[in-house]
């Protein structure tokens, strides 16, 4: 399997101006994730093994999705991928890193820090992306 994406297979260019692309396809992602949980939590205040529940959930989605294919079901439906900053497919341990980021990202409310930061850069990288050194590319 080659780790270099060939130029036909992405559009080069970054999200610039179109961070609602990537949250519409993070939206969906966490609704994909949530909504069934929602259907099955028992009714009153939330335990700490639901919690460990949906650790263990985003987890096995969000840094095993972009790990082996580069893209959430979110990301594909709006025609994103995550890549290293070189074009090179990512692989699991940078899936994660970017991922354990998200802590950070989505404070204090709904991912502003991610947004502000993002909105800084000419790559538009969130934190997460900065750390493992990933970018988000048009598919």
């Amino acid at each position: 399997m080659k780790d270099l994406l060939e130029p036909e297979e992405f559009e080069t260019s970054y999200i610039k101006g179109n961070i609602g692309r990537r949250y519409l396809a993070a939206a969906f992602d966490y609704f994909l994730i949530l909504f069934p949980y929602s259907l099955f939590r028992p009714i009153g205040p939330a335990h700490a093994n639901e919690y460990l529940f949906l650790l263990a959930i985003w987890l096995l989605y969000f840094p095993f999705a972009e790990g082996m294919t580069g893209k959430t079901l979110g990301k594909s439906i709006c025609k994103l991928r995550v890549v290293n900053e070189d074009f090179t497919k990512i692989h699991l341990g940078t899936a994660l890193l970017r991922r354990l980021f998200d802590i950070i990202d989505n404070l204090p409310f709904l991912g502003i820090v991610g947004l502000i930061v993002a909105s800084s850069n000419n790559k538009k990288q969130r934190v997460g992306d900065l750390i493992a050194k990933t970018i988000v590319i048009k598919k």
